[in-house]
């Protein structure tokens, strides 16, 4: 493990405990923003130790699937805000530096099962895709677009932006240098120690270097921009207690009172991007993929993704090897839980549904499910479900229901688990749903699915047929170079790709879970269609029962991006894993 660049971690201390953390309750991970789409949160903790993970999959405690798309591959770039307007303090010399590293390190062991980023590649989509682990580190681009006032309460002189001014910034940024919009290229935005920023203007959830209500680390989301691009918000909280482990943590119980950061300042925050990182993998727009579902919900707040069941539990996981090291006071405490690429790195866990735990790093023990169902029209808009076609080694021990029949703009209920292979579910009305099924095994071990069930249609004929895939290749050009400080730091930047599609019109659809670790090099097209946050129903003025899935509700193109023809007064549009007339 590197030794180089030691810093120590509780420089700031003195001063972020004079923060009076206001936050949110901790219990809350996903908030909608006023545009509409869903952000994921990492929350402040205490100093006491990690948030436990919370039981909301009343069987095994599980991540379920809600029928949208995981990320295939994941291309990684920075984007650095150094604003030539801004005057406040700087980053640390070697924080931007670190946390480019960090990406590198990842891209160098990606595919391999000895970190954090294996443990994801155990979900799939509808689609045939898994999250593999699959890293390319893009590039580092530097922007110095100027500041835009104030959007966000802050006192006298303190910077505060809210998401929309963010989304804007990126929106104009990836625009100008030509970067891709697609389901596999994430955007870092790091932003200066200076520069805090909240979830709306009336800053009711804000980042933990806020002047009021800091209640996260960072997030990530996919943007509510006519064309939309997967983002993460990542402040700058070196010294924060609540947010940098090597604060809230320290000292290490039976260890000494102070840490260092093992390589650079960029430490500070790696756990937390690996956080969002691994959660962009599996549920790439919030709540659409892989989420554990409560059982019930606030008017902005619902479910918890993979990261946020073990959230900040560096402290608590067995692995971590306080690394003592010699300081300027003495014997240090430089601790570390994964080594990437011959580095060491205090990352917290993500959750494994095999064997429902939090994990460090994750094999296959063998275990595999698939999941399939069939539907059938009952009375009114009661359908009837039958998923015996679905397996799980030693048997299936849960099915897990998400009907995606909710009001509002948020289609998700909470979801229903049984031992049975049927169930029948009546809808609240005539529309199309986009229905999701998980299959877990004794172990936790899941597949996921998901199609499209139309209620009320013209069309009175019920189809059954088998999803299929399809894939085509493509090749990304390499990130442009510019005056903006474009930095890249991989040795090829060219990958190939491949992008599937979930056949809508099926009433018969299955996936199986691989029993090794798919690493698949897929990327997506340089340009796509607006990616939504949820699938939603679109409702029909026939009182016919029946239930199909039929051109009427669905149209052409390679989701996400979606074109053919629709009805008048609609448009063929992204939703969930499909291609829908809305």
């Amino acid at each position: 493990m590197a030794a180089s660049g030691l810093r120590i971690g509780a420089t700031l201390l003195a001063c972020a405990v004079l923060l009076a953390l206001s936050a949110s309750p901790a219990s809350s991970r996903l908030a909608r923003l006023p545009a509409g789409n869903v952000i994921s949160y990492r929350p402040v903790v205490g100093p006491t130790g990690a948030t436990p993970a919370t039981i909301f999959d009343t069987t095994f405690s599980n991540l379920d699937y809600s029928g949208g798309p995981v990320m295939p591959s994941n291309t990684n770039y920075t984007i650095v805000w150094a604003p030539s307007s801004y005057t406040g303090p700087q980053f640390q010399y070697d924080y931007v530096a670190g946390v480019n590293q960090f990406f590198v390190d990842l891209a160098h062991d990606s595919g391999s099962h000895t970190n954090s980023d294996s443990v994801s590649t155990q979900y799939n989509d509808a689609n045939g895709n898994t999250a593999a682990y699959d890293s390319t580190f893009g590039g580092s681009f530097t922007d110095t677009d100027p500041l835009p006032p104030n959007g966000c309460p802050a006192l006298q002189g303190d910077i505060c932006l809210t998401d929309a001014q963010l989304q804007s910034e990126l929106d104009q940024f990836l625009s100008a240098h030509n970067l891709p919009r697609d389901l596999t290229h994430a955007y870092f935005l790091l932003t200066p120690p200076g520069v805090a920023s909240c979830l709306d203007e009336a800053g009711t959830i804000c980042s933990v270097n806020a002047d009021l209500n800091q209640a996260f680390c960072a997030y990530h989301t996919n943007s509510a921009t006519p064309v939309s691009f997967l983002y993460a918000n990542i402040p700058d909280y070196a010294g924060y207690p609540g947010c940098d482990p090597y604060v809230t943590f320290c000292p290490t119980p039976g260890f000494f009172p102070l840490c260092y950061y093992p390589n650079t300042y960029g430490d500070a925050v790696v756990s937390g991007i690996s956080h969002e990182h691994n959660e962009m993998m599996t549920d790439p727009q919030p709540n659409n993929a892989w989420a554990d579902w409560q059982p019930s919900c606030g008017p902005n707040t619902c479910g918890e993704e993979g990261g946020d069941k073990c959230n900040q539990d560096e402290a608590n996981d067995p692995s971590t090897n306080p690394h003592l090291i010699n300081g300027p006071y003495g014997l240090l405490d430089a601790p570390y839980n994964q080594v990437i690429n011959g580095r060491g790195y205090w990352l917290q866990r993500e959750w494994s549904n095999q064997g429902h735990q939090c994990l460090d790093f994750w094999t296959s023990n063998g275990n595999t499910a698939t999941a399939s169902f069939t539907h059938t029209p009952g009375a009114g808009t009661t359908v009837n479900f039958d998923a015996s076609t679905s397996t799980a080694t030693g048997g299936v021990a849960e099915y897990v229901w998400q009907f995606n029949d909710a009001s509002g703009p948020q289609p998700q209920n909470t979801t229903i688990e049984t031992a049975q292979a049927t169930i029948s579910h009546t809808f609240p009305e005539a529309g199309t749903y986009d229905v999701a099924l998980t299959v877990m095994g004794a172990d936790g071990t899941s597949n996921g699915t998901a199609h499209i069930v139309s209620i009320g249609s013209a069309t009175t004929t019920t189809t059954t047929s088998t999803s299929t895939s399809t894939s085509s290749t493509t090749t990304v050009p390499p990130p442009p170079t510019s005056s903006s400080s474009s930095t890249s730091t991989t040795s090829s930047t060219t990958t190939s790709s491949t992008t599937t599609t979930h056949a809508p019109t099926t009433t018969t659809s299955t996936s199986t879970s691989p029993s090794s670790t798919t690493t698949a090099t897929t990327t997506a097209p340089t340009t796509t269609t607006t990616q939504p946050t949820h699938r939603h129903k679109t409702t029909t003025t026939s009182t016919t029962t029946s239930t199909t899935s039929t051109t009427l509700s669905t149209c052409g193109g390679t989701f996400p991006t979606c074109s053919g023809s629709c009805p008048a007064g609609t448009t063929c549009q992204a939703r969930g894993s499909h291609c829908m007339c809305k």
